[in-house]
């Protein structure tokens, strides 16, 4: 693996990726082609200026590698989207979901009212998690009521999710920090996200990577100013998640915690002073949302679970086979591990079906059935050395305290399966962790074998059961 993922370093820090002639080449083809007009290109740029002043911050050795996987993930993008666009604009679109074209009215409204709300942007916004109409407001004021445009700043966004896990997987992994970087840039789910619709994940996706690079740098102990700039980044980052989805914040802060319990017990000794940093960026993200008019995390939190018991829709999965409460038990995690089930073909292939569904999905499905019993291993290899009181790094140690409540949530709830797309950046970390115990296992390429094999028969009995039951 150490090979390879050097071998990855050094395609992406190659001229083509570190000095983005590919993405620049690529970039003005819609406009040119007459696509969509040109004002997309300040959202391009935006976030390629953002990418810019993150690897100044980026360890110098380890510089070209990120800004070119971004341009890797920035490419990959700029192909897919005005594809994508052109198709569903053949069937009368763009179309948008519920949730977007809430997203996208509200953007605007606020916009055309200066950002001026009656009474307090929660009461007036439907939420505490209005975040993203601001941000979206904000970019409509510079490029107007474009989606194509507004689009592209997600995508753009998500392209930033590549670089920002490699640099973190610097600090935690570097043997495998090349590969997951490029998996995460090519991963088909998170490029679906970008370009389709307009949601508010890719802005909570690449909040939560800058957040968790930025800390892990942080503790690595950096130099004064360095460590001011990425301590301000993670604040303003963890500040726009506690306004925008408070169960990510909460249950990262969780994780710091668990990371700094486990330390002082393990090292029977205070924590080291680079750890003062990380409470300063939770200290701050609780502070100023307080100061704006947001309840304390945790009564925020308390009202979620509230809300979330009290709601049909997140309690009850819809029917489909699990007509009984006890095989509803069973089949309902399946589906969330599994779903969208790629075997199921779609009802008809055009631009107006599969943009409007979770067909775009489907392919990195597959990617996730590949990773996921690796993942899973790696999770539990690193809960048994803790357990044996092996030392595990306390960034894999503070990741397990954040991914497992998210999986917990998102195995309890009846969530969309975009918030399992968030959690697999993190959860190819795990993958690499157990890939590097199980590789010399030889009974695990069997089991791992025969997983593959249940998939094909499950979904070969369900196709049966689909079609008797039709």
């Amino acid at each position: 693996m150490k090979q390879l993922s050097a071998r990855v370093e050094h395609f992406a820090a190659g001229p083509a990726w570190s000095f983005g002639v590919v993405p620049a080449v690529l970039l003005p083809l819609p406009w040119l082609a007459g696509v969509v007009g040109p004002r997309y290109l300040v959202s391009a740029a935006l976030v390629a200026a953002v990418a810019g002043g993150l690897a100044l911050l980026v360890p110098r050795e380890s510089r070209r590698a990120f800004l070119g996987l971004f341009a890797i993930a920035w490419s990959v993008r700029l192909i897919a989207h005005p594809l994508l666009y052109a198709w569903a604009a053949s069937a009368g679109g763009p179309f948008l979901g519920p949730d977007s074209t809430t997203y996208f009215k509200r953007a605007l409204m606020l916009a055309a009212s200066g950002f001026h709300t009656d009474g307090h942007p929660a009461m007036a916004l439907g939420g505490y998690d209005c975040a993203p109409y601001y941000v979206f407001g904000a970019l409509s004021r510079a490029v107007g009521p474009d989606l194509y445009a507004l689009q592209t700043f997600n995508a753009a966004l998500l392209a930033l999710a590549a670089p920002l896990i490699y640099a973190a997987c610097r600090r935690m992994l570097p043997d495998a920090a090349g590969i997951i970087g490029l998996t995460v840039a090519l991963y088909p789910s998170l490029v679906a996200l970008g370009i389709n619709d307009l949601l508010k994940d890719p802005s909570a996706i690449a909040a939560t990577m800058i957040v968790v690079w930025a800390c892990l740098e942080l503790a690595a102990g950096r130099r004064l100013w360095p460590s001011i700039a990425l301590a301000v980044l993670a604040s303003v980052a963890l500040t726009y998640l506690r306004m925008t989805r408070v169960y990510v914040p909460a249950f990262l802060e969780f994780g710091l915690g668990v990371a700094l319990a486990v330390d002082i017990v393990r090292t029977r000794r205070a924590p080291r002073p680079s750890a003062l940093w990380l409470v300063l960026v939770a200290a701050v993200a609780e502070a100023v949302p307080w100061r704006l008019g947001w309840p304390p995390s945790p009564l925020m939190m308390q009202a979620q679970a509230r809300f979330a018991m009290g709601s049909p829709d997140l309690l009850k999965y819809s029917e489909g086979l699990a007509v009984h409460p006890v095989l509803a038990l069973v089949c309902n995690p399946v589906r969330r591990l599994f779903g969208p089930f790629p075997w199921v073909p779609p009802p008809a292939v055009d631009g107006r079906t599969i943009p409007r569904g979770d067909y775009l999905l489907m392919p990195g499905v597959v990617v996730w059935y590949a990773v996921m019993p690796v993942a899973f291993d790696g999770i539990l290899i690193g809960g048994d050395r803790l357990r044996r009181g092996v030392q595990v790094p306390a960034a894999i140690v503070a990741l397990t305290g954040f991914i497992l409540p998210m999986l917990a949530l998102y195995l309890t709830l009846n969530l969309s399966y975009r918030q399992r797309e968030f959690m697999v950046p993190f959860l190819l970390v795990f993958a690499a962790v157990g890939y590097e115990t199980l590789r010399n296992v030889s009974r695990w390429r069997r089991a791992y074998a025969g997983y593959w094999g249940l998939i094909a028969v499950g979904a070969a009995g369900h196709l049966a059961v689909r079609a008797w039951l039709t």
